[in-house]
């Protein structure tokens, strides 16, 4: 093996060298020691693909939006290569119940690394190298204009499938007419990439709020939704007083994967009511600790594909949540009314975490959503007159916590 074919991938620092300037900076898409960044390589006969600035222990390269890829193509056998041509690619493929099936193209790009036009020698180098950006975007045709290209995505179970892909291939074709020995005329490198593209929220997360002092002073820093519980007898049988099952969480409804989400639930009734939602035992009113049993908080991905004008969607849990009681504040310690038909409440609070820091946040592309919620549910026991109820908010899942840095 020559020296040339020995050659290894152009080496590439953050750091910066006597005489250069930082002319723009995004910040680190993990917490990856850097040790653990070096070049990625697949070697497929006698072809490899090193790319630079790659944690070698990954399965797949990860890039961020815009990022730059970094490579060389490297060749034992130089000497019968007639042309290396790369090519990115990215799609969109979707499946419905119904057996339809749909792949929307978002991106070809082509590039010939060799022969270029500036090189002389015949003799291709052992060493080709590359480097290029990936575009911001790509045209959308239901929009008619640009729209931003989106994360790396699956989502596939039984019938229903929705994946965003991006390949990256290396095309090794050799002279016509040349003895190739043990070598096939052409080499063919396809590695899969993930793009993910950093999203952020616009401000920070609030800070082990108490609710009831904090939704006094700031009410604007927490989103409510009140939904009425059901009878299973709706419209006959005896009346029952009303429920009202009520969920807040911050107003921001934007979350990194990595927060643990602040969440509030209240269910509210009279003394009635409320013992025929939840039994207690003996004459006292029911217990929030012995309630907690009924009681679900999950975060709720749907996953929705369009093919021919229907849609079809998948709900996946990304995360859940686990209540506890809250006392209700000194000055409604003693509810007034209690005998007389008045209002009473119970509360609980809790924490909601993706399971995995890994979650792809939500977004919306063609033919394509994924779309998060906050969802409480309340599973009333078997001999209660009301029926489950479900209490969901949309919010927003991104990839990276707010930050004050630039």
């Amino acid at each position: 093996m020559s020296d040339d074919a020995r050659a290894q991938p152009p080496s590439y620092s953050t750091r910066l060298r006597d005489g250069e300037a930082r002319l723009e900076h995004s910040p680190s898409r993990s917490r990856r020691s850097s040790a653990s960044t070096d070049t990625w390589m697949k070697t497929q006969g006698h072809v490899t693909l090193a790319l630079a600035e790659q944690d070698r222990s990954l399965a797949q390269p990860v890039y961020g939006r815009t990022g730059r890829i970094h490579g060389a193509v490297l060749l034992d056998d130089r000497s019968s290569v007639g042309s290396v041509k790369l090519q990115l690619v990215g799609f969109i493929r979707s499946a419905n119940p119904r057996g339809q099936q749909r792949e929307i193209p978002l991106l070809n790009m082509g590039l010939d690394i060799w022969p270029a036009p500036e090189q002389q020698d015949p003799v291709c180098p052992g060493a080709l190298t590359f480097s290029f950006r990936i575009p911001d975007g790509f045209f959308d045709h239901n929009l008619k204009g640009a729209a931003p290209l989106p994360p790396s995505y699956s989502s596939v179970k039984d019938d229903f499938e929705l994946t965003v892909g991006y390949e990256l291939i290396i095309n090794v074709e050799h002279k016509r007419g040349r003895a190739l020995g043990m070598f096939n005329r052409s080499v063919r490198i396809c590695v899969p990439i993930i793009h993910k593209p950093a999203t952020r929220p616009v401000r920070p997360l609030l800070q082990h709020p108490v609710f009831f002092s904090s939704v006094k002073v700031s009410p604007e820093e927490w989103k409510q939704t009140v939904v009425p519980m059901n009878t299973k007898t709706e419209g006959s049988g005896p009346a029952v007083d009303p429920v009202n099952c009520s969920l807040f969480i911050p107003a921001l409804q934007v979350f990194a994967v990595t927060d643990k989400i602040p969440v509030h639930v209240q269910i509210t009734g009279t003394l009635t009511s409320l013992v025929l939602l939840f039994p207690s035992p003996g004459p006292r009113p029911p217990s929030p600790s012995d309630s907690l049993r009924y009681l679900t908080l999950k975060l709720l991905r749907q996953v929705t594909v369009e093919i021919e004008g229907k849609e079809a969607y998948r709900n996946v849990v990304i995360g859940t949540g686990e209540l506890r009681p809250v006392p209700p504040p000194a000055e409604s310690s003693t509810p007034p009314n209690r005998h007389r038909g008045g209002q009473e409440h119970m509360d609980w609070e809790g924490q909601l975490k993706c399971e995995s820091e890994d979650t792809v946040g939500s977004f919306s592309s063609v033919g394509c959503s994924v779309k998060d919620y906050i969802v409480f549910e309340v599973d009333p026991h078997p001999e209660s007159p009301f029926s489950k109820t479900v209490v969901a908010m949309g919010c927003r899942i991104v990839t990276n916590p707010w930050t004050e840095e630039v």
